[in-house]
Formats: C-alpha cells, structure tokens, sequence
C-alpha cells in the first residue's frame, strides 16, 4: 500500500510539473503574440511614413522643377530686358539734351 501512495505522490508531483510548465510555455506565447503585434503596428507605422516621405520627395522633386522654369523665365526677361536697354542707349546716343 505504501508503494502505491508513494507513487501517486509521485505523480502528482509530475503532474505539477507539467502543468507549471504549461503554464510557463503559455505565458511565453502570450508574450510572443504581444510582440507579434507590437511588430506588426512598427511595420504599418513605418510603412505610412515611408509612403510620406515618398510622397514629399516628390513634391519637392516638381518644386525644384517648377523652380527650374521659373529660374529660366527669368533668365529669358533679363536677356529681354538687355536687349532693349541696349536697344535705347542706342536710340538716345544720338539725342543731345538742350540748355
């Protein structure tokens, strides 16, 4: 009889063990899960701000080329604007202001 109880005691024990155990490996998932998530919202963050850096790159790409355009107006009026200003000295060279 002795023996019997002796190993029922003993496998109580174990299972103790085991369900320890299990709870053990349980809370590691647990953990696991909550870091799968915590992953998963990094990822979807980072992707929104990947989408928006791309997005203002872009925008600053057609800035620069709207700058570009405006920059070579530019150069095209002060081209003009010598050629008539050279245009009227030559016109006026001639004139003589009266006294």
């Amino acid at each position: 009889m002795r023996g019997g109880s002796e190993r029922v005691e003993e496998g109580v024990r174990l299972v103790k063990e085991a369900v320890d155990a299990l709870t053990e490996i349980r809370t590691a998932a647990e953990m696991a899960v909550a870091k799968s998530a915590e992953i998963s919202l990094a990822m979807n963050e980072q992707s929104v701000a990947g989408t928006e850096i791309a997005t203002n790159v872009e925008r600053i790409a057609r800035m620069a080329d709207e700058n570009s355009a405006a920059a070579a107006r530019s150069q095209e009026s002060v081209s003009r604007l010598e050629a008539l200003a050279s245009d009227l000295t030559a016109l006026t060279a001639g004139l003589k202001v009266g006294t």
